[in-house]
């Protein structure tokens, strides 16, 4: 008799083999998933409670330092007998004062205070003031403005200084440019780091803060369609209203959110941080000391260098740009248009690079990733410069290709948007990295000669170089000189200074990889200092 299969054997041998194929499906897939996961979004769900109100703090910090950003310029450059050349003068005549002066009393207030309620004083001062511009300030702005034709005949008399009677002419613009700029520093570099800094710990920090940078990133995208928005549908100083309510939103909601986080998560001992990240005290140095550390290490220098470089390149670079956009657009609904559009292609532009950043400098190493940033801002700004001279010649030519009035504008941005997105994906890592092979004294002595000389000269470097050759442009032909008349003299600076800062990473990647070599001799520690800190021969 044969013996007949039971039926129910087989649909159970074909159910287990069907849950064993998922099974080792779901195996194969779950790694990478997980390392997806890990690398897009590293927070555990036991952290969520603490990261969303810290993510959502940044996340408003930076969407209203950018509103603000964009809508000062707006304000200021198309302001009567205004040029981009009036934001130089700005901040270095109006802006750098305001921030010694605030500073000042930052930390007084904070020594008194604590950092809790100094949170509340300084946001409910800046909220303050923008509900008093919005609501007084601008609606006066055409009665309390001296009289503009005026001020015309003042620049006129005195080409040479005519970008302080401009911003003299529109104070109360001037009034929120400085404001705006004091917002940015203060909001996020100041009081939202510090926040951060004191209540993630070590292990958490290695995620929170990358993760910060992305959600900064992603604000910046979300402005881009808030600004299309008002630029549609608000008219006739409307926009400069809605803007300034939304600013006040964003303050009050900071406020709550940084009260609500301190309150109800962060007086949960489960929330508080084990081990908190340990910052030493800041060495700073004089400029005369910060000098003396620079030529005493070749390594330092070029670091130093590299800073400068950037600072120059990219203020000289974004002052020809925005002249060429004041002169571009009619209206300021087109202004916050574009510059919603630039906003949207530097966030995303920065995303995908920080991510290709972190896979260039594993696979091919430092001096590629380092070298990134100055060859795309030597070559995006010296073409951009080149159009711009040769503009009576190249755009009649684009005219019947279909180019519109608009193309040196959105070519500018685009080489603006290139260099600004490789120095936060390239330029930066690689920085803090050539500092890592230091010795403890070197590092902490050089950080702060590059902070003093570097950072601090750049920011103001190219500002003071376009403001002198102004003045003596002007001094000679009696004048006003805009930023695009200097672009034949400013094209060697961007040259000289591109060619300074490719020098410096092929110098400075001959010593880090010294350093790092010695780093890895452990008998060897009075030879590892002396690779790092004493001139290289090469």
């Amino acid at each position: 008799m044969m013996n007949q299969s039971d039926p129910n054997d087989k649909t159970t041998t074909q159910q287990d083999n069907s849950s064993g194929e998922k099974s080792n499906l779901i195996n194969i897939i779950k790694p990478p998933l997980m390392a997806l996961k890990q690398a897009v979004f590293p927070i555990y769900m036991k952290e969520m409670p603490k990261f969303i109100p810290m993510a959502l703090l940044n996340f408003l910090t930076l969407f209203s330092f950018t509103m603000l950003r964009n809508t000062k310029d707006s304000l200021v450059l198309l302001a009567p007998n205004m040029t981009s050349l009036g934001l130089t003068y700005a901040k270095l005549g109006l802006v750098l004062p305001a921030s010694i002066l605030f500073s000042i009393i930052y930390i007084k207030i904070r020594n008194n205070l604590g950092f809790q309620r100094t949170y509340h004083v300084v946001m409910t001062f800046f909220v303050m003031f923008f509900l008093i511009f919005n609501y007084i300030l601008y609606p006066l702005a055409d009665y309390i403005h001296p009289d503009p034709e005026v001020i015309h005949n003042l620049q006129l008399s005195l080409p040479a200084i005519s970008n302080f009677f401009g911003l003299a002419g529109v104070w109360s613009f001037s009034l929120y440019y400085v404001m705006s700029e004091l917002w940015g520093t203060y909001t996020l570099s100041v009081l939202f780091w510090q926040f951060a800094n004191e209540n993630i710990d070590t292990t958490e920090s290695k995620r929170f803060y990358p993760t910060f940078i992305l959600i900064g990133n992603i604000s910046l995208i979300f402005l881009s369609y808030v600004l299309k928005y008002v630029s549609d549908h608000y008219t006739g100083g409307a926009e400069i209203n809605f803007i300034n309510n939304t600013i006040f939103l964003c303050g009050v909601s900071m406020m709550l959110l940084f009260q609500y986080t301190n309150r109800y998560i962060l007086s949960q001992e489960q929330y508080q941080p084990k081990t908190k990240i340990k910052k030493k005290k800041k060495q700073k140095l004089s400029l005369g000391d910060s000098m003396k550390v620079l030529f005493k290490s070749e390594y330092i220098l070029y670091i130093a260098v590299i800073v400068l470089s950037y600072g120059i390149m990219i203020n000289i670079f974004e002052v020809v740009w925005k002249d060429q956009l004041r002169l571009a657009v009619t209206n300021r609904n087109e202004f916050l248009e574009f510059m919603g559009l630039y906003t949207k292609y530097t966030g995303i532009s920065t995303i995908a690079l920080i991510y290709v950043s972190m896979y260039v400098i594993r696979k091919m190493g430092w001096l590629v990733g380092a070298i990134i940033t100055p060859i795309m801002a030597t070559v995006t700004c010296v073409i951009f410069f080149l159009y711009c001279l040769m503009a009576d010649t190249i755009d009649p030519v684009l005219t019947t290709m279909g180019a519109g009035a608009m193309f040196s504008v959105m070519f500018g941005a685009a080489g603006v948007v290139m260099t600004k997105s490789s120095k936060y994906a390239f330029f930066d890592p690689t920085k803090e990295m050539s500092f890592i092979p230091l010795s403890d004294d070197l590092k902490a002595s050089g950080k702060a000669a590059v902070d003093g000389v570097g950072a601090r000269l750049g920011k103001s470097g190219g500002g003071l170089i376009q403001i002198f050759i102004a003045f003596i442009i002007s001094s000679l032909t009696g004048e006003i000189v805009n930023a695009i008349d200097m672009i034949q003299y400013t094209i060697f600076i961007i040259i000289l200074m591109g060619g300074a800062w490719v020098y410096s990473v092929i110098k400075l990647n001959r010593l880090y990889q010294a350093a790092l070599l010695a780093a890895q001799e452990p008998n060897d520690e009075p030879n590892q200092e002396k690779s790092a800190a004493a001139p290289a021969s090469s």
